[in-house]
């Protein structure tokens, strides 16, 4: 998988890393630990949300980069990727359900944009 030029370009992102890494083993035991196991049936969709995202965006809380993915399916998923500068790609750190109320209000305030056709 990979960052789309669009999405950094949207976002604001200038570095030539693109690459986005995951091991599911890990992913797994962090969504189970952090108690989002809401989020597991998506698991397997973490490539499309990627690829074809509904919202992009940035958490303000992340000193470096990262990116918010969202894909509103039955629950709207959210895919937040960050950076590993050390290793020069992204990785997911976690999948999670945020409510309709928290994804409105993220576009809102700009956290969130949508995605219309040019960025696909």
């Amino acid at each position: 998988m990979k960052v789309k030029k669009e999405i950094k370009k949207l976002l604001n992102i200038d570095i030539d890393i693109d690459e986005i890494i995951f091991s599911k083993n890990g992913l797994r035991k962090h969504i189970l630990k952090r108690k989002h196991h809401d989020s597991l049936k998506y698991f397997e969709e973490i490539d499309n949300i990627i690829k074809n995202p509904d919202y992009v965006g940035s958490s303000p809380r992340e000193r470096d980069i990262s990116i918010e993915y969202v894909k509103s399916y039955e629950d709207n998923v959210l895919v937040a990727v960050k950076l590993n500068r050390k290793k020069s790609v992204f990785y997911i750190a976690s999948i999670y359900i945020i409510s309709e109320y928290k994804l409105e209000s993220r576009v809102k305030s700009g956290r969130l944009i949508r995605i219309d056709e040019t960025c696909e």
